[in-house]
C-alpha cells in the first residue's frame, strides 16, 4: 500500500511490465546469450512468467523470447548448441502463443 501511494503520488515513477522484464532479464540475455545453460534458464523464466500474465504480459515476454532466439542464432557458433536452444525456444513461444 506504501508503494502504491508513492506512485500514485509520483514520488516514485510507475514502471509497466515491459520495464521490469528488461530489468530482470536483459543484462543476463545480452552477457549469456552465447551460453547454453544461461539460454535454457531465461526460457524457463519466461515461460512460467508468462503463464502467469494475461494477453499483454505474454506478447511483452514473446517478444524477449524472440530476442533472445536471435541472439542465439547469431551468438552461438556450434548447431550441436545453437539447434536445441532455438527448438527449445520454439516451445516456449508455442506456450505463450
Amino acid at each position: 500500500a506504501f508503494v502504491r501511494a508513492l506512485v500514485e503520488a509520483e514520488k516514485v515513477p510507475a514502471r509497466d511490465f515491459e520495464y521490469l522484464l528488461e530489468l530482470a532479464l536483459g543484462q543476463v540475455r545480452r552477457y549469456g546469450a552465447n551460453e547454453p545453460r544461461v539460454v535454457r534458464a531465461l526460457l524457463r523464466v519466461c515461460r512460467d512468467v508468462g503463464g502467469f500474465g494475461d494477453e499483454a504480459h505474454r506478447a511483452v515476454v514473446r517478444r524477449y523470447v524472440e530476442t533472445l532466439l536471435d541472439d542465439v542464432q547469431r551468438m552461438v557458433p556450434q548447431t550441436a548448441d545453437r539447434e536445441p536452444l532455438l527448438a527449445e525456444g520454439a516451445v516456449v513461444l508455442a506456450v505463450l502463443a
